[in-house]
């Protein structure tokens, strides 16, 4: 009888502190394996990484960085200088489409830079695909052509594509991209970013690191008919504070440990 007793309190204690992932909440993969993931043989926004994201059961899908190049092209790059991971130097919006073709990562892999066409686009048929759009030429510390990037990606034909979101922390190219995308405005102040939800009907939502935001915060977007998709997300600890506050969408780093939690 005592074993029995310990055995139900033993039960009653892991129910209580199981994790109950929201039906809402779809987990995507933050440049496709995470940046810097412990978990990822690939280089973030790779083709390669891209495909063994999607191959999980339980992934909704992808996020991209977005960058533009010298002939308007697009590309999938995280950081501001190509120095930091592939084998050229400067700045993609400085180099041409050519040029960027021939570009590799530095890693064991050797993934080439992946442009955003349609062999890219086909990839998410029946999966998410959010991109954030980088609008800040880091070489010359100026901003894009916002008319040159919101043509780049109505070229793509996505504009009437539900699984496509546009990312941005511009509140020009907000306003501009808004009137053909669904677009999430990205802020680090949640008050701040609620404000602009407030003032910007068309915009999709907001996406925001986890350390910034609370379960009443996400609530209160979603009362507002918005979406929540957060991000900077890695430890298990903060994976499961992140799935509690129930968001629409979590971007995370460490796609494998997301999954294994939400299915545990």
């Amino acid at each position: 009888m005592p074993f029995v007793k310990l055995f139900l309190v033993a039960l009653i204690f892991c129910a209580c502190n199981k994790l109950v992932v929201d039906e809402r909440t779809k987990i995507v993969g933050h440049a496709a394996m995470g940046l810097n993931s412990s978990t990822s043989i690939y280089a973030d926004n790779s083709y390669e990484a891209i495909q063994l994201a999607l191959s999980f059961s339980g992934c909704s899908g992808v996020e991209l960085d977005l960058q533009l190049d010298k002939q308007g092209q697009l590309w999938c790059y995280h950081d501001e200088l190509l120095d930091t991971k592939s084998t050229i130097t400067g700045c993609i919006n400085d180099h041409e489409t050519a040029t960027l073709n021939e570009v590799h990562y530095e890693t064991i892999h050797r993934e080439k830079l992946v442009q955003v066409n349609p062999n890219l686009l086909n990839l998410f048929s029946a999966k998410l695909l959010f991109l954030d759009i980088r609008h800040l030429n880091a070489c010359k510390n100026e901003q894009v052509n916002t008319l040159q990037m919101r043509d780049a990606l109505l070229d793509l034909g996505i504009e009437d594509k539900t699984n496509i979101f546009l990312i941005t922390n511009n509140l020009d190219l907000l306003d501009l991209l808004s009137l053909n995308f669904n677009v999430f405005y990205a802020s680090d102040n949640c008050e701040y970013g609620i404000e602009v939800l407030a003032q910007a009907p068309a915009c999709k939502g907001l996406i925001i690191r986890n350390a910034v935001i609370s379960s009443a915060q996400v609530k209160e977007i979603q009362a507002m008919n918005k979406e929540v998709a957060i991000f900077e997300v890695r430890s298990p600890k903060g994976t499961k504070s992140a799935f509690e506050k129930a968001p629409d969408y979590l971007l995370t780093d460490e796609l494998r440990t997301a999954l294994a939690l939400a299915n545990d």
